[in-house]
């Protein structure tokens, strides 16, 4: 697969290596653990550096940090073999690998899923397999938060021309095309972020979701 191979190759690079979780990542989880009275089993899907299932792990949250780099988890886990069915078990994480569009995961089995940065680096067909597995293992009542790429995006596309991503898949979504990824679930809430890095002319952009099953 070649997306793989080119996330594969990123995540060697020193500037993949993210320590600190986004902040609307973190306001997020803050405001949400607030009302939570019991362990939350948790799916940091796409984890990359794992910024995000560390994070997670300070609310004492049950974390699975998943990915189709075999590369990055090895940098965060111990193991190649992990037991992806224990949920009645301690507070404990686990890295698996695979892809998005085919979780290996029971029905009904998450409080929560975070997908950061991940389903716009997808093809159309695997978003939409993505997006009904992460239904599928959301318990009722939990709860998704997500980003995809804008199409105000003017970024990513030198990133995949000439950047450590080049050769790799990404598509840009209309506000409209990207709600519609998520009309099965309920309670949608939207965001939008958008930014200048420094010394560059081009917008980095992304919508929000945080939505219900």
């Amino acid at each position: 697969m070649k997306n793989r191979e080119v996330w594969s190759r990123h995540y060697e690079s020193e500037k993949s290596n993210l320590e600190i979780p986004d902040e609307n990542v973190v306001r997020f989880l803050n405001k949400y653990f607030q009302k939570q009275n019991n362990q939350i089993r948790a799916l940091d899907l796409g984890s990359g550096s794992g910024r995000h299932s560390r994070y997670l792990q300070k609310f004492n949250a049950q974390v699975y940090s998943y990915d189709f780099s075999h590369n990055i988890l090895a940098k965060m886990y111990a193991t190649d073999s992990l037991d992806i069915e224990n949920s009645n078990g301690a507070n404990k994480s686990a890295g698996i690998c695979g892809v998005a569009e085919s979780l290996p995961f029971k029905s009904n089995s998450f409080d929560l899923i975070l997908s950061w940065g991940v389903l716009h680096y997808l093809t159309r067909d695997a978003v939409s397999q993505s997006i009904s597995e992460i239904y599928r293992v959301l318990k009722k009542k939990g709860e998704i938060l997500a980003t995809i790429r804008s199409d105000k995006d003017t970024h990513l596309s030198s990133v995949l021309k000439t950047g450590d991503l080049k050769e790799g898949i990404a598509l840009l979504y209309s506000y409209k095309d990207a709600i519609n990824l998520f009309s099965k679930f309920k309670n949608i809430e939207y965001g939008f972020i958008s930014r200048q890095p420094i010394g560059d002319e081009k917008i980095v952009a992304h919508h929000i979701f945080k939505a219900q099953k």
